[in-house]
């Protein structure tokens, strides 16, 4: 029979265990008390979420970082880091303990106490510059003994995009040009429509002159 337990809090705790039987002739063998002492322990937890969780280069996106303890006492030197990928750049930090610092491609935030079954929660807000998948990963650490590190860390990852192509307008193109009217209807040259015009004028000025009227005839008787 094998018989685990877990504490809850540090301290000792005695655990009692007794075997009967109705045939038993020694009953002072069946019982046995164990005493279990458990070192104070934090059980920290980790969570990260983005939103949104995709965006185009150039976009933003904010990482909610939510810490926890769990048990099984509470932890006065809890410390969160934040590591950040080269397609990520942090902007800017709200919650937590004011001493959260940024740096290039990491986010250190002594979280200080973080009592028993308490909750805290650190928002970073993020710029993708580099199209690809782009994780997050998150350390939540102290002193204590943590009996669940497994969940300790966390993860989550930024898909970030190219943006969408520009498309242009295609070009305009120019009307043709309209040819010049020709000085002659059969195109033989301007010098036949020049004697042409001179002959016109020459004539519109010859019926433009006034008419002399002509002497009277004396006829012989």
């Amino acid at each position: 029979v094998q018989l685990v337990v877990t504490s809850r809090f540090a301290g000792s705790a005695t655990v009692r265990l007794a075997l009967t039987a109705t045939n038993d002739g020694l009953s002072t063998n069946n019982s046995l008390n164990w005493t279990v002492r458990t070192a104070p322990g934090s059980d920290l937890r980790v969570q990260l979420t983005a939103t949104p969780a995709s965006v185009v280069s150039g976009g933003n996106s904010t990482i909610a970082v939510t810490l926890a303890n769990a048990g099984l006492a509470a932890a006065t030197d809890a410390r969160l880091t934040l590591t950040l990928p080269a397609g990520l750049t942090a902007t800017g930090i709200s919650g937590g303990n004011p001493a959260c610092t940024l740096s290039a491609g990491a986010v250190d935030c002594p979280a200080g106490a973080l009592g028993l079954d308490a909750t805290s929660t650190v928002t970073v807000n993020v710029t993708g510059s580099t199209v690809g998948a782009q994780r997050v990963t998150a350390a939540l650490r102290s002193s204590l003994t943590d009996p669940q590190p497994a969940n300790n860390d966390a993860a989550v990852v930024v898909d970030v995009t190219a943006p969408a192509p520009v498309v242009q307008p295609p070009p305009t193109t120019p009307a043709p040009a309209t040819p010049a009217a020709s000085g002659t209807a059969g195109g033989g040259g301007g010098g036949r429509s020049d004697v042409v015009l001179l002959a016109l004028l020459a004539l519109a000025l010859a019926f433009s002159r006034p008419r002399q009227s002509a002497a009277p005839v004396t006829r012989a008787r």
